[in-house]
């Protein structure tokens, strides 16, 4: 039995902080990924369906620190 693994990893690059999170599991497919990042850049998405804790967090993100920041998959 494989238990699952999480690994976080942050540095800074030039001056901005990276904060990488990757785990073990099966992952996403490509049209998944795909969808999920058109999501990520629209600017307004409807409420609702999959991923929208993942938008909220990437909106609120933003508009902290600015449009240049933000979460990628």
């Amino acid at each position: 039995m494989m238990k699952g693994k999480v690994t976080i990893k942050a540095y800074l690059s030039v001056e901005t902080l990276i904060i990488k999170v990757s785990d073990n599991g099966s992952g996403m497919d490509a049209t998944t990924l795909e969808g999920l990042q058109k999501k990520l850049a629209e600017d307004d998405s409807l409420p609702g369906g999959k991923n929208i804790g993942i938008k909220n967090v990437h909106d609120r993100i933003r508009l902290h620190f600015g449009e240049e920041y933000g979460l990628e998959m």
